[in-house]
């Protein structure tokens, strides 16, 4: 990464925080970003996951058609037991090296492409270690009754919210590792114009490019 000259901007913060809001405003204004949460998603796809899938659960977690049932899934790993965190030790082994592969391969692409930067959404940057790909680290700082309300939205109880906070590092370490803290208690227009004191004080091509009105896409 750093030998080519691209530079990963990770974001970080709580669940349900709006991380993936910043990245989408980010990839609004040409900035490429790859997005881990989907990659896993795609993970499920793969014949060999599928098969240790099964091998560990057995057809408890699949459709009919043959897909994996995330939520099924999420239930048995997110539970409250020690049954619970084995199992998502398990999903972990088999989902974060297919991540981390499509990672380097996004990250070759990039340097490539001769970008000068790009954006790592990863809900857990820093349990999964994907931190140490990063040069910068954003961290989401959003008010607990608004991460309720964001989590209310993916059909999450305030005790699922705060059940799926304690599995992950605390966020007063999050917010101390990181480099330019984002207050999220705003509208967007309020964390848009953050972000553009972030690229503008961090990255001078942003700066130029912004000043050009030229397409900073590397696409």
């Amino acid at each position: 990464m750093k030998e080519h000259g691209t530079k990963v901007i990770g974001i970080s913060g709580g669940v349900a925080s709006g991380k993936s809001l910043v990245a989408r405003i980010f990839e609004t204004w040409g900035i490429p970003v790859f997005r881990a949460d989907d990659v896993g998603h795609e993970a499920f796809l793969d014949s060999k996951i599928r098969q240790s899938l099964h091998d560990i659960w057995g057809d408890t977690i699949f459709d009919p058609d043959g897909k994996v049932n995330r939520s099924r899934l999420a239930d048995l790993v997110f539970g409250n037991t020690s049954r619970s965190s084995q199992d998502l030790r398990k999903l972990e082994s088999l989902i974060h090296p297919y991540i981390f592969q499509k990672l380097d391969e996004f990250r070759h692409k990039m340097s490539v492409r001769a970008c000068p930067f790009f954006v790592l959404d990863a809900p857990l940057l820093w349990e999964t270690n994907l931190a140490d790909s990063c040069d910068v680290i954003l961290f989401v700082d959003t008010p607990l009754a608004r991460r309720q309300f964001f989590a209310a939205g993916r059909g999450w109880t305030p005790e699922e919210l705060a059940a799926r906070q304690a599995r992950q590092i605390s966020l007063n370490e999050k917010r101390k590792a990181a480099h330019w803290i984002l207050d999220n208690s705003g509208d967007k227009s309020f964390l848009e114009s953050q972000l553009r004191s972030f690229l503008t004080q961090t990255f001078p091509e942003w700066e130029k490019m912004e000043s050009q009105s030229t397409d900073f896409s590397c696409f």
